[in-house]
């Protein structure tokens, strides 16, 4: 059965007066599993390509139903 997941990504990138932010974001997968709802989310992320340094903080199954 497909839930919901939450997945938490942190972005490393470096400003203008060259110290390192980090920039965290969240993206609600829908899928079977944990490690598939990762999966969907670094391919996604490889597939922009656009900042490459990241790292997946956690994923979590959410109570979300259905969206609208």
């Amino acid at each position: 059965m497909e839930k919901y997941y939450l997945v938490n990504v942190e972005f490393r990138d470096v400003n203008e007066k060259g110290k390192v932010q980090k920039i965290r974001e969240q993206y609600l997968v829908l899928t079977t599993g944990c490690l598939e709802a990762e999966g969907v989310v670094v391919r996604n992320l490889v597939t922009e390509g656009n900042n490459l340094d990241y790292e997946v903080k956690s994923v979590k199954v959410t109570t979300i139903s259905k969206v609208l």
